[in-house]
């Protein structure tokens, strides 16, 4: 039979896996914080493209029409945002 000493693999192994946690943390971190900062702009440039004041009918076709692509768009940015 064979005997197998596994403390000094343990040793080896725990340090390489918490830098690759460590690196694997931070990865994800800014893979979330661009889909968050992509998310505010797509939010910020929709609320403008339907915000205001319409007093002819072209603004609002042009506003209704921007909310519908909203509308059309909210399940795709949601999808985005989740996908890993």
């Amino acid at each position: 039979m064979f005997k197998i000493n596994c403390q000094n693999l343990s040793k080896t192994l725990n340090p390489v896996q918490k830098k690759r946690t460590d690196e694997l943390e931070k990865l994800l971190l800014d893979i979330f914080r661009d889909r968050a900062e992509f998310m505010k702009t797509w939010l910020s440039k929709s609320i403008k493209s339907i915000s205001g004041m319409t007093l002819k009918i072209e603004e609002f076709v042009e506003q209704k029409n921007s909310l519908d692509k909203i509308y059309k768009d909210i399940p795709i940015k949601r999808d985005e945002l989740y996908i890993i």
